[in-house]
Protein backbone atom coordinates (compact mmCIF):
# COMPACT_ATOMS: atom_id res chain seq x y z
CA UNK A 1 0.00 0.00 0.00
CA UNK A 2 1.28 3.53 -0.76
CA UNK A 3 2.27 5.65 2.21
CA UNK A 4 1.64 9.40 2.34
CA UNK A 5 3.44 11.96 4.44
CA UNK A 6 0.53 13.62 6.23
CA UNK A 7 0.87 15.30 9.61
CA UNK A 8 -0.95 13.58 12.46
CA UNK A 9 -2.87 16.79 13.18
CA UNK A 10 -3.68 17.58 9.55
CA UNK A 11 -6.89 15.51 9.53
CA UNK A 12 -9.11 16.37 12.48
CA UNK A 13 -11.62 13.60 11.81
CA UNK A 14 -8.99 10.85 11.76
CA UNK A 15 -7.31 12.33 14.85
CA UNK A 16 -10.64 12.37 16.69
CA UNK A 17 -11.49 8.77 15.74
CA UNK A 18 -8.06 7.66 16.95
CA UNK A 19 -8.52 9.22 20.39
CA UNK A 20 -12.14 8.37 21.09
CA UNK A 21 -14.91 5.91 20.32
CA UNK A 22 -18.11 6.68 18.46
CA UNK A 23 -20.05 6.95 21.72
CA UNK A 24 -17.55 9.28 23.40
CA UNK A 25 -17.32 7.03 26.47
CA UNK A 26 -13.53 7.31 26.62
CA UNK A 27 -13.56 11.11 26.66
CA UNK A 28 -16.46 11.24 29.12
CA UNK A 29 -14.50 9.01 31.50
CA UNK A 30 -11.43 11.23 31.12
CA UNK A 31 -13.47 14.39 31.72
CA UNK A 32 -14.96 12.89 34.89
CA UNK A 33 -11.49 11.90 36.10
CA UNK A 34 -10.22 15.46 35.52
CA UNK A 35 -13.20 16.95 37.32
CA UNK A 36 -12.62 14.63 40.27
CA UNK A 37 -8.92 15.56 40.45
CA UNK A 38 -9.74 19.27 40.27
CA UNK A 39 -12.38 19.13 42.97
CA UNK A 40 -10.07 17.23 45.31
CA UNK A 41 -7.38 19.83 44.62
CA UNK A 42 -9.62 22.77 45.49
CA UNK A 43 -11.62 23.76 42.44
CA UNK A 44 -14.78 23.19 44.47
CA UNK A 45 -14.26 26.67 45.89
CA UNK A 46 -14.63 28.07 42.40
CA UNK A 47 -17.83 26.24 41.48
CA UNK A 48 -20.48 28.53 40.08
CA UNK A 49 -24.17 28.44 40.97
CA UNK A 50 -25.73 25.11 40.07
CA UNK A 51 -22.40 23.33 40.05
CA UNK A 52 -21.41 24.52 36.56
CA UNK A 53 -17.67 24.96 36.07
CA UNK A 54 -16.08 27.33 33.58
CA UNK A 55 -13.52 25.13 31.84
CA UNK A 56 -10.73 25.88 29.38
CA UNK A 57 -8.52 23.51 27.40
CA UNK A 58 -5.57 24.99 25.49
CA UNK A 59 -4.34 22.82 22.60
CA UNK A 60 -7.76 21.12 22.53
CA UNK A 61 -7.19 19.39 19.18
CA UNK A 62 -10.45 17.98 17.82
CA UNK A 63 -12.25 19.06 20.99
CA UNK A 64 -13.09 15.61 22.35
CA UNK A 65 -12.70 16.62 26.03
CA UNK A 66 -14.40 19.98 25.45
CA UNK A 67 -17.36 18.07 24.01
CA UNK A 68 -17.36 15.69 26.99
CA UNK A 69 -17.31 18.55 29.52
CA UNK A 70 -20.17 20.29 27.69
CA UNK A 71 -22.13 17.02 27.67
CA UNK A 72 -21.66 16.89 31.44
CA UNK A 73 -23.28 20.33 31.74
CA UNK A 74 -20.22 22.54 32.10
CA UNK A 75 -19.22 25.66 30.19
CA UNK A 76 -16.20 24.54 28.17
CA UNK A 77 -13.95 26.49 25.81
CA UNK A 78 -11.10 24.98 23.84
CA UNK A 79 -8.40 26.65 21.79
CA UNK A 80 -6.00 25.31 19.21
CA UNK A 81 -3.47 26.78 16.82
CA UNK A 82 -4.86 24.64 13.98
CA UNK A 83 -7.95 26.22 12.40
CA UNK A 84 -9.04 22.85 10.97
CA UNK A 85 -9.17 21.33 14.44
CA UNK A 86 -11.20 24.28 15.71
CA UNK A 87 -13.70 24.00 12.86
CA UNK A 88 -14.10 20.28 13.51
CA UNK A 89 -14.61 20.80 17.24
CA UNK A 90 -17.28 23.46 16.69
CA UNK A 91 -19.03 21.30 14.09
CA UNK A 92 -19.22 18.41 16.57
CA UNK A 93 -20.56 20.71 19.27
CA UNK A 94 -23.22 22.06 16.91
CA UNK A 95 -24.22 18.56 15.81
CA UNK A 96 -24.76 17.61 19.46
CA UNK A 97 -26.66 20.83 20.26
CA UNK A 98 -23.86 21.97 22.57
CA UNK A 99 -22.38 24.89 20.60
CA UNK A 100 -23.19 28.17 22.37
CA UNK A 101 -21.60 31.64 22.08
CA UNK A 102 -21.74 32.01 25.86
CA UNK A 103 -23.21 30.26 28.90
CA UNK A 104 -23.11 26.52 29.61
CA UNK A 105 -22.10 24.67 26.48
CA UNK A 106 -19.01 24.38 24.34
CA UNK A 107 -17.00 26.37 21.84
CA UNK A 108 -13.52 26.36 20.29
CA UNK A 109 -11.37 29.25 19.08
CA UNK A 110 -8.04 29.63 17.31
CA UNK A 111 -5.25 30.61 19.69
CA UNK A 112 -1.68 29.70 20.60
CA UNK A 113 -1.07 28.21 24.04
CA UNK A 114 1.05 31.17 25.11
CA UNK A 115 -1.80 33.66 24.68
CA UNK A 116 -5.13 34.15 26.41
CA UNK A 117 -7.84 33.45 23.81
CA UNK A 118 -10.54 35.97 23.02
CA UNK A 119 -13.65 35.57 25.12
CA UNK A 120 -11.91 34.37 28.29
CA UNK A 121 -11.52 37.03 30.96
CA UNK A 122 -8.81 37.06 33.62
CA UNK A 123 -9.67 35.21 36.84
CA UNK A 124 -12.63 33.41 35.23
CA UNK A 125 -11.55 29.76 34.79
CA UNK A 126 -12.49 27.18 37.42
CA UNK A 127 -10.82 24.28 35.62
CA UNK A 128 -8.03 24.35 33.08
CA UNK A 129 -6.99 21.06 31.49
CA UNK A 130 -4.08 19.95 29.31
CA UNK A 131 -3.97 16.14 28.84
CA UNK A 132 -1.74 13.62 27.02
CA UNK A 133 1.46 15.71 26.91
CA UNK A 134 -0.06 18.41 24.70
CA UNK A 135 1.80 21.00 26.78
CA UNK A 136 5.10 19.53 25.58
CA UNK A 137 4.46 20.87 22.08
CA UNK A 138 5.70 24.20 23.43
CA UNK A 139 9.22 24.35 22.05
CA UNK A 140 11.18 26.14 24.77
CA UNK A 141 11.26 26.89 28.49
CA UNK A 142 10.40 30.51 27.75
CA UNK A 143 7.30 29.47 25.80
CA UNK A 144 6.30 27.13 28.62
CA UNK A 145 6.80 29.88 31.21
CA UNK A 146 4.70 32.31 29.17
CA UNK A 147 1.94 29.72 28.87
CA UNK A 148 1.92 28.91 32.60
CA UNK A 149 1.82 32.62 33.49
CA UNK A 150 -1.10 33.09 31.10
CA UNK A 151 -2.97 30.22 32.74
CA UNK A 152 -2.32 31.72 36.17
CA UNK A 153 -3.99 34.99 35.11
CA UNK A 154 -7.01 33.06 33.80
CA UNK A 155 -7.62 30.97 36.93
CA UNK A 156 -10.49 32.08 39.15
CA UNK A 157 -10.01 32.06 42.95
CA UNK A 158 -9.79 28.39 43.85
CA UNK A 159 -9.35 27.43 40.21
CA UNK A 160 -7.12 24.52 39.20
CA UNK A 161 -5.07 23.77 36.09
CA UNK A 162 -4.72 19.99 35.61
CA UNK A 163 -1.77 19.10 33.37
CA UNK A 164 -0.95 15.61 32.11
CA UNK A 165 2.80 15.47 31.48
CA UNK A 166 5.54 12.84 31.35
CA UNK A 167 8.70 13.34 33.37
CA UNK A 168 11.98 12.61 31.60
CA UNK A 169 15.61 11.82 32.40
CA UNK A 170 17.76 12.78 29.44
CA UNK A 171 20.29 10.09 28.66
CA UNK A 172 18.57 7.46 30.82
CA UNK A 173 15.58 6.48 28.67
CA UNK A 174 15.17 3.86 25.97
CA UNK A 175 13.26 4.14 22.71
CA UNK A 176 9.70 2.81 23.05
CA UNK A 177 6.62 2.04 20.99
CA UNK A 178 2.88 2.34 21.59
CA UNK A 179 -0.24 1.39 19.64
CA UNK A 180 -3.53 3.33 19.57
CA UNK A 181 -6.74 2.17 17.91
CA UNK A 182 -10.12 3.72 17.21
CA UNK A 183 -13.12 3.20 14.93
CA UNK A 184 -16.24 5.10 13.92
CA UNK A 185 -18.60 5.36 10.94
CA UNK A 186 -16.93 2.57 8.99
CA UNK A 187 -13.42 3.93 9.50
CA UNK A 188 -10.87 1.99 11.55
CA UNK A 189 -7.65 3.77 12.54
CA UNK A 190 -4.53 2.16 13.98
CA UNK A 191 -1.52 4.21 15.03
CA UNK A 192 1.89 2.76 15.74
CA UNK A 193 3.89 5.50 17.42
CA UNK A 194 7.59 5.30 18.25
CA UNK A 195 9.35 7.54 20.75
CA UNK A 196 13.05 8.35 20.53
CA UNK A 197 14.10 10.31 23.64
CA UNK A 198 17.18 12.55 23.56
CA UNK A 199 20.38 10.70 24.39
CA UNK A 200 22.16 13.50 26.21
CA UNK A 201 24.73 13.90 23.43
CA UNK A 202 22.68 16.44 21.44
CA UNK A 203 23.45 20.14 21.70
CA UNK A 204 21.51 23.35 21.20
CA UNK A 205 17.73 23.24 20.59
CA UNK A 206 17.82 19.45 20.07
CA UNK A 207 19.22 18.69 23.52
CA UNK A 208 15.76 18.17 25.06
CA UNK A 209 13.64 17.11 22.09
CA UNK A 210 11.98 13.72 21.90
CA UNK A 211 11.38 12.50 18.36
CA UNK A 212 7.93 11.01 17.80
CA UNK A 213 7.28 8.97 14.65
CA UNK A 214 3.68 8.12 13.80
CA UNK A 215 2.44 5.53 11.32
CA UNK A 216 -1.32 5.55 10.68
CA UNK A 217 -3.19 2.69 9.01
CA UNK A 218 -6.67 3.83 7.97
CA UNK A 219 -9.21 1.27 6.77
CA UNK A 220 -12.35 2.64 5.07
CA UNK A 221 -15.31 0.29 4.72
CA UNK A 222 -17.81 0.98 1.95
CA UNK A 223 -21.40 1.53 3.19
CA UNK A 224 -24.39 -0.52 2.11
CA UNK A 225 -25.26 -4.18 1.77
CA UNK A 226 -23.55 -6.83 -0.27
CA UNK A 227 -19.86 -7.73 -0.35
CA UNK A 228 -17.84 -5.44 1.86
CA UNK A 229 -15.37 -3.29 -0.05
CA UNK A 230 -12.52 -1.63 1.76
CA UNK A 231 -9.86 0.92 1.01
CA UNK A 232 -6.70 1.11 3.07
CA UNK A 233 -4.27 4.01 3.27
CA UNK A 234 -1.13 4.71 5.27
CA UNK A 235 0.18 8.00 6.60
CA UNK A 236 3.56 8.71 8.17
CA UNK A 237 4.59 11.79 10.11
CA UNK A 238 7.24 12.94 12.56
CA UNK A 239 7.10 15.59 15.25
CA UNK A 240 9.00 16.56 18.38
CA UNK A 241 8.08 17.07 22.03
CA UNK A 242 10.19 19.01 24.54
CA UNK A 243 11.31 16.97 27.54
CA UNK A 244 11.23 18.03 31.21
CA UNK A 245 12.86 16.51 34.22
CA UNK A 246 10.85 16.72 37.41
CA UNK A 247 13.17 19.47 38.67
CA UNK A 248 12.88 21.49 35.44
CA UNK A 249 9.10 21.19 35.44
CA UNK A 250 8.67 22.18 39.08
CA UNK A 251 11.04 25.12 38.63
CA UNK A 252 8.94 26.52 35.78
CA UNK A 253 5.75 26.00 37.78
CA UNK A 254 7.26 27.96 40.67
CA UNK A 255 8.58 30.74 38.42
CA UNK A 256 5.07 31.14 36.97
CA UNK A 257 3.82 31.70 40.55
CA UNK A 258 1.78 28.52 40.47
CA UNK A 259 1.86 25.83 43.14
CA UNK A 260 1.41 22.07 42.93
CA UNK A 261 -1.72 21.33 44.93
CA UNK A 262 -1.67 17.59 44.26
CA UNK A 263 -0.20 14.98 41.93
CA UNK A 264 -2.11 11.97 40.60
CA UNK A 265 -1.36 8.78 38.71
CA UNK A 266 -2.99 8.04 35.35
CA UNK A 267 -6.06 6.62 37.13
CA UNK A 268 -6.46 9.67 39.37
CA UNK A 269 -4.97 8.29 42.60
CA UNK A 270 -2.98 10.84 44.60
CA UNK A 271 0.73 10.02 44.61
CA UNK A 272 4.26 11.41 44.81
CA UNK A 273 5.83 12.06 41.39
CA UNK A 274 8.93 10.14 40.41
CA UNK A 275 11.74 11.12 38.06
CA UNK A 276 10.07 9.12 35.27
CA UNK A 277 6.46 8.52 34.32
CA UNK A 278 3.23 10.27 33.32
CA UNK A 279 1.35 12.22 35.99
CA UNK A 280 -1.55 14.59 36.43
CA UNK A 281 -0.35 17.78 38.15
CA UNK A 282 -3.10 19.92 39.72
CA UNK A 283 -1.78 23.47 39.76
CA UNK A 284 -3.26 26.45 41.58
CA UNK A 285 -2.33 30.12 41.70
CA UNK A 286 0.22 30.94 44.38
CA UNK A 287 -1.35 33.78 46.33
CA UNK A 288 1.84 34.56 48.28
Amino acid sequence: MPTNTVGLYADARIYDILHDTGTGKQSLAEAKLLLNIARKAGAGRGVRAGGVLRCYEPACGSGRVVVALARLGHDATGSDLDAGMVRYANARLRALGLRTPRGPGGRAVVSAMEAAPKGIAPASIDLGINPINSIRHLGSDSAMLKHLRTMRTLLAPGGVYVVGISMSMVGHEQASEDVWKGSRDGIRVTQVVQFEPPTGTERGPWARRERVMSHLSILHKAPGKGPTRTHEEHRDSTYWLRTYSLTQWLDLVSRAKLRVQSVHSTDGIACEPSTLGYYWFALGANEA
